[in-house]
């Protein structure tokens, strides 16, 4: 089976004063097969801004919203 997350789609909101490695989200996915790793990966987005550590997202750099997007779409593959 397909791993199941708390939701599929969020809306999050990062100050621009949070420090590097900051916890933008920690996904909450199970696998109903027993013994089960999930891997997390970012299958679209910015990944010079963001990076997966096991479940959660973090930030990969501080961000600077008059040189940077102010907004970005990522989309997580949990497999």
């Amino acid at each position: 089976e397909k791993p199941v997350c708390n939701s599929t789609t969020f809306l999050i909101t990062v100050r621009e004063s949070e420090p590097v490695n900051h916890t933008v989200i920690d996904l909450l996915c199970k696998d109903a097969d027993a013994g089960t790793t999930l891997t997390y990966s970012i299958l679209y987005g910015n990944t010079s801004l963001f990076k997966m550590s096991d479940s959660q997202l973090k930030l990969q750099r501080q961000l600077n919203y008059e040189e940077l997007p102010t907004t970005n779409d990522i989309i997580i593959l949990v497999s």
